[in-house]
């Protein structure tokens, strides 16, 4: 084991691994088998490589869909590759207008949106894209970010394989190896395939790094092994026993500061352990007694952020023991604080939140209601924000449920117009949209049924 492990050290080693098959040119995908401590370096990795901060010489591009089947799956990819070129994307981190603004692209490129969104259509307009680009051999790494697929995604990988793709173009993708799923291809494709086994050492390089914060009389050691201590709790996740020891501990660690506001953070941590532990009481304990504690902050700066989370975690525990209505009036005490403090992100998810729940009961006409205050409150977010969030749900329900409400007809211009100013003239498009809808949260499950009530036309 090495003594002197550091996270900067691991991240090297990510970088020997890459550079050791950036140069070979007889394989097509690249797969990192990697343990779950090691997965956040090596994503940081990729991270910085489709940035402007990449030292390697290809362009590495990064789909972010999550794979069911094959045709969403490509029908994801496909809709995430045309919004690169949104015009309304954000300049700092838009690729597209980096390249552009160094003069690597004479003109704008316009993805083809005529095409059908397959794999095949998708290859050919990353072609496109990479002969657009004004630089000398260019070469593009795609990359399949890890996510929660389903194990018919090595299917999707063989299909992948046996298309004729550019060799200028190849794929890379992270497997856990604790659960592998990309693992078994056929004969006359498995040789495309390279398997990158990561020696590192995560786990000790955290440990290593804050340890050496720890030592000696550093006015900052208690910090330092408060934060090694989390560290161990969030390490010992699912083993509750180990959670168990480890909690007396880092509870006694935190009142040595004398803070509470440390101490609600902390009893917020341990909520979050429970609560992937599926410990519904012991987690709802800890949100009382940070609640409790909340109540002693003389900051209210400070104080309505802690006030927030533990209101969320409340909430996420009620609902976890079907305690529906009371998860309910949780999160519209989460939007009528957050309209006090003028916090319009959360007016628009304690109001969303509770429109779902009512969804789920099916009284649509309170959905709808609800739904009305959450785009209200989302209506002062800035357009990219209220284009990709949760908003473009809450506008789906309030448009589906508007027909169970009194005087319909008098309220579908006054919403129409509403949804318009605000989301733009497309967005009866974006809203009905399952892709958009699923692309930038994780619906509850009961939020899914919410496509099958039949969208209402606008003509008439």
């Amino acid at each position: 084991m090495d003594k002197n492990a550091s996270i900067i050290q691991e991240y090297y080693k990510v970088e020997g691994y890459w550079r050791s098959i950036a140069d070979k040119d007889f394989w097509k995908l690249a797969i990192w088998v990697a343990h779950y401590p090691d997965i956040e370096v090596i994503s940081q990795y990729m991270n910085i490589e489709s940035t402007v901060l990449g030292e390697t010489k290809d362009i590495f591009l990064q789909f972010n869909a999550v794979f069911e089947e094959d045709e969403s799956y490509e029908r994801d990819l496909w809709n995430e590759f045309i919004s690169w070129f949104n015009p309304a994307n954000e300049e700092k981190y838009d690729m597209h207008k980096a390249l552009i603004k160094d003069h690597y692209l004479l003109e704008p490129f316009v993805p083809n949106t005529s095409l059908s969104p397959t794999i095949e259509n998708l290859i050919s307009e990353l072609e496109r894209f990479r002969k657009a680009i004004r630089t000398v051999s260019i070469s593009f790494v795609i990359e399949f970010s890890l996510a929660n697929h389903q194990k018919a995604f090595n299917l999707w990988l063989n299909k992948l394989l046996h298309i004729d793709t550019p060799k200028e173009m190849r794929f890379v993708t992270i497997d856990i190896a604790e659960k592998r799923i990309c693992k078994d291809f056929d004969n006359d494709v498995k040789d495309k395939v390279v398997e990158l086994y990561p020696k590192l050492n995560m786990v000790n390089a955290i440990k290593d790094d804050m340890a050496k914060m720890a030592a000696g009389n550093a006015p900052h050691n208690l910090d330092a092994k408060y934060r090694l201590t989390v560290m161990e709790l969030l390490e010992a996740l699912p083993d509750k026993k180990k959670v168990g020891k480890i909690i007396p501990s880092l509870l006694q660690q935190a009142k040595l500061f004398g803070e509470n506001s440390l101490l609600v953070s902390t009893h917020l941590i341990i909520s979050n352990a429970y609560y992937s532990l599926s410990m519904t009481k012991e987690g709802l304990l800890q949100v009382e007694e940070a609640l409790k504690l909340i109540e002693t902050l003389n900051d209210e700066q400070q104080k309505y952020p802690l006030w927030r989370s533990a209101m969320l975690y409340k909430a996420a525990f009620l609902m976890r023991d079907e305690k529906e209505e009371l998860s309910f009036e949780v999160y519209k005490s989460i939007a009528k604080e957050a309209t006090a403090q003028k916090d319009y992100f959360y007016i628009m998810e304690g109001y969303r939140l509770c429109a779902s729940i009512k969804m789920h009961q099916k009284d649509y006409p309170m959905a709808f209601e609800y739904a009305s205050l959450a785009l209200y409150g989302g209506q002062y977010l800035d357009l990219e924000t209220r284009r990709n969030s949760t908003y473009l749900y809450v506008a789906n329900i309030a448009y589906n449920t508007l027909k169970y409400v009194p005087k319909p007809d008098v309220k579908r211009p006054i919403l129409y117009e509403f949804l318009s100013d605000t989301l733009g003239r497309d967005w009866e498009d974006i809203i009905s949209s399952g892709e958009n809808l699923h692309r930038h949260y994780a619906p509850l499950p009961e939020e899914e049924e919410l496509t099958d009530i039949p969208l209402e036309s606008t003509e008439g």
